[in-house]
């Protein structure tokens, strides 16, 4: 008869390890994609600095009032475009480490994930990019919320 190390230890069930392993790959994707994301709006943040210096020498008188507060929106759609990927990476890092501890079967796990879900999914509403945006958002929040239902079916095993 064969005795394994794992013999005493608590068996992770097969929904928990999909649950997990699906968190692992979608949270590593949300990070490469969040922090490119944030590359490209920092380069169009750029090239819309460069823009706006080169209206205002081609039109010394100034700008428009619709011009300005164009600007005006714009400024604020990028400071609401760092603040959602900042979120978006900041959930997905707690959305992998809860995954972690409950992969090792850890409860605290369950909480740490579901904050970082919460994070990414409240923030958008707070800091809107665009007006009328919050429609996707609410479709976005599907998934996250069939994760943590799904997760939370597994608490009996967690410690």
């Amino acid at each position: 008869m064969e005795q394994t190390a794992n013999a005493g230890a608590p068996q992770r069930p097969g929904f928990l390890k999909v649950l997990c392993i699906l968190t692992f790959i979608g949270s590593g994707i949300a990070i490469v994609m969040s922090v490119l994301a944030y590359l490209a709006v920092a380069a169009l943040h750029k090239i819309g600095a460069g823009l706006s210096n080169a209206a205002m020498e081609m039109n010394p008188e100034g700008v428009t009032a619709e011009g300005q507060q164009a600007m005006e929106q714009m400024g604020n759609a990028m400071t609401n475009a760092y603040i959602n990927l900042g979120a978006g990476i900041l959930g997905a890092i707690l959305c992998l480490v809860g995954a972690i501890m409950m992969w090792k079967l850890k409860k605290t796990g369950f909480y740490v994930y579901v904050f970082g879900q919460v994070v990414a999914m409240a923030v958008p509403f707070i800091f809107p990019i665009a007006e009328g945006a919050g429609g996707m958002g609410v479709i976005g929040m599907i998934l996250p919320i069939a994760f943590i239902v799904m997760y939370g079916l597994n608490l009996k095993h967690l410690k």
